[in-house]
């Protein structure tokens, strides 16, 4: 005689495994996988919101002493350019003026125009230092060069027009800008903030690559938007790439500077 028990462990027979019933739920365990990874997804991007959110709180009062500072140091001529949001943070723009100030330095380059442009005019303006702005953008172009005149700081600033294109590098083609060096030579500061981030990858590599050979001994390489990962990986290209170059501090959340040795 079979023992019972024998009988009651036997496998189901697979023609009697209720099949329809395992898939419904594979799909719903299939579903719950799903939403329980777009849920975890979404506290990951929270959290790095708020950390940004927190970090931006603790610069505010930094950035406010700086408006300040901009105040008493130029009175405004004209309606005052924006500053915060797309534009540099304040603490960056007040570090380069007074690192100007302090250097005396005699030729700045900037890749991008913008808030930048007007406040490191009215810097060399009071050093005797002149600014060439390299800008893509007619319509911004435009924008900023009114912004000079209504400051009048346009005769510190050779604002040319430089449309993007392909441009190539030890890195491959970039679209950049179409720059002339001629007569760029002993840079005491080149500012990078322009082109778009979303022109391409790595779409700022071609500034050091371009500018190295004109860049005084002692010359800065101030970096906006370090807060991306491409502006990160473009400033360790360069260090890996230029010997000369050295990493000297971090301006605010979102800007560093670089010192050529």
């Amino acid at each position: 005689m079979t023992d019972q028990n024998e009988t009651d462990a036997s496998p189901t027979p697979l023609d009697d495994v209720p099949w329809a019933d395992v898939a419904a739920l594979r799909a719903e365990v299939a579903e719950l996988t799903a939403v329980v990874g777009d849920v975890s997804k979404r506290v990951r991007q929270m959290q790095r919101v708020l950390t940004i959110v927190n970090r931006q709180t603790r610069e505010m009062p930094a950035d406010f002493q700086a408006i300040q500072e901009f105040l008493a140091r130029f009175p405004p001529r004209a309606a005052l350019p924006a500053v915060g949001g797309w534009a540099m943070e304040p603490s960056a723009l007040l570090w380069m003026v007074e690192h100007i100030a302090r250097q005396r330095t005699g030729l700045v380059v900037e890749c991008g125009s913008g808030t930048s442009t007007v406040w490191l005019a009215r810097a060399l303006q009071e050093t005797g230092g002149r600014l060439v702005t390299f800008e893509h953008s007619e319509e911004f172009l435009a924008v900023t060069q009114a912004q000079l005149e209504a400051h009048a700081v346009a005769d510190v600033v050779d604002l040319r027009h430089a449309p993007l294109v392909p441009t190539q590098t030890e890195r491959g083609e970039f679209s950049w800008y179409d720059v002339d060096t001629a007569g760029l030579d002993e840079i005491g500061l080149l500012l990078v903030d322009g082109p778009p981030g979303n022109t391409g990858p790595l779409a700022r590599y071609p500034a050091v690559p371009t500018f190295a050979g004109h860049l005084a001994e002692g010359a800065v390489v101030v970096v906006d938007d370090t807060s991306r990962r491409d502006e990160r990986d473009m400033v360790d290209h360069w260090l890996s790439e230029q010997p000369r170059l050295r990493r000297d501090r971090q301006l605010g959340l979102n800007t560093e500077v670089l010192r050529v040795e």
